[in-house]
């Protein structure tokens, strides 16, 4: 089960860095839907949080961060942190 993680994790990195290779490319605008906090802002120049029900815009946030991204890069973690804040604002918001 572990190897396998690994692999899933490992592919989806690929998968990353492929769009990000593809958009480097064409230059066109992508709108992309993910539940993962760590692949939005790895892909994204602007993030749209969300509200639970009804749903609605909680948050824009600019990514101003250089690319390519480094998952490493101070910001990243900030960031990280203030969108899993806000989510979890809301999940107990709902209890």
């Amino acid at each position: 089960m572990f190897n396998k993680r690994i692999g899933v994790n490992s592919a989806r990195i690929l998968l990353q860095k492929e769009l990000l290779r593809i958009w480097q490319t064409n230059r066109k605008t992508i709108v992309f839907v993910t539940h993962s906090v760590d692949e939005a802002i790895y892909l994204a120049d602007k993030i749209v949080v969300m509200s639970t029900r009804p749903a609605r815009i909680k948050k824009v946030i600019e990514v101003d961060m250089p690319r390519p991204r480094s998952r490493a890069h101070p910001l990243y973690g900030e960031l990280s942190t203030c969108i899993l804040d806000m989510l979890e604002e809301e999940v107990l918001r709902q209890s």
